[in-house]
């Protein structure tokens, strides 16, 4: 509780203690490495994922949890062979295999991410999964087939912002792109939600501003991308949000910078490069000067 309201130091010393009286408590050295990453330390938060490992070396979670650290980290190939333990260690988990494939994707291997996500889907139909597919066939250009998958997500987890605002991204490409700002104006509603529990978290405050600048709250979305990115986040998709917002505010130039630290991050060029919603951010000198094109 103290970690999910931004109490991080109040969830360490909690943590610490349930240690000292149980060393190998999995819960307990699971929610601190969780909260290691919460406090940008992840080198302290890597060593407790693989303690945790190390103790139980069967249970699946541990390398679930450990996979989630490293694509957090945006270290998505080396997330792939530990994902992969995991669906190993339970092959009817659609949890696991949802994970692997976005591990697959965000290296850039679209195909095989696909491929997985759908053997995740056929296991059980999540909104996780379900809107990871939508990301797939957007990527593809595929863009109606990609609402389809994203309205489906939104049916199994209503409350989820995320699903909105990929629901509405993915409109304005479709041939439905009138319905994009009611769905954005959905996310907008439960981010705020999601802020007042977490209100220091970069990463909702930077997609409640990607949601503002599509709803024509164009101060607010500044504010809250000023705020995002000055917070010190590495998280790659706060600097992407921040590339959509500046676009969305018709600053080129910031946007640019934003996206070159998204990519230094470690967001894959391959996916901006097959965005629809970066087309005119991706023919601009600087952006292929940086790249060395």
């Amino acid at each position: 509780l103290y970690r999910e309201s931004g109490q991080y130091r109040a969830a360490r010393d909690q943590l610490a203690i349930a240690l000292r009286k149980a060393p190998d408590n999995i819960a307990a050295l699971t929610a601190l490495a969780k909260n290691y990453l919460a406090e940008k330390n992840p080198q302290q938060a890597e060593k407790l994922f693989r303690r945790a490992i190390k103790v139980l070396p069967r249970f699946w979670k541990g390398h679930d949890n450990h996979g989630t650290f490293l694509f957090r980290t945006a270290r998505y190939t080396e997330a792939v062979p530990v994902y992969e333990r995991a669906a190993e260690l339970t092959p009817d988990n659609a949890v696991a295999y949802n994970n692997l494939g976005a591990a697959l994707f965000m290296a850039s291997n679209f195909e095989g991410a696909s491929a997985i996500w759908q053997k995740s889907l056929d296991i059980e139909f999540t909104e996780s999964a379900s809107s990871n597919m939508g990301s797939a066939l957007f990527f593809s250009g595929r863009f109606d087939e990609a609402v389809d998958m994203f309205l489906r997500a939104t049916e199994i987890a209503p409350d989820r912002h995320i699903l909105w605002g990929n629901l509405a991204y993915a409109e304005r490409f479709s041939t439905s792109p009138d319905a994009a700002i009611g769905h954005y104006r959905r996310a907008i509603s439960l981010a705020e939600n999601a802020l007042s529990i977490n209100p220091s978290s970069s990463i909702i405050i930077a997609s409640l501003a990607h949601y503002c600048a599509h709803t024509e709250q164009t101060k607010r979305a500044k504010k809250l991308i000023i705020e995002a990115t000055n917070s010190g986040s590495k998280d790659v998709f706060v600097w992407f949000h921040a590339t959509l917002v500046w676009l969305a505010l018709d600053n080129k130039d910031v946007a640019v910078e934003t996206l070159r630290q998204a990519i230094e991050l470690g967001y894959p060029i391959a996916m901006v490069e097959a965005d629809k919603g970066l087309v005119g951010l991706t023919s601009d000198s600087i952006y292929r000067s940086f790249l060395g094109l």
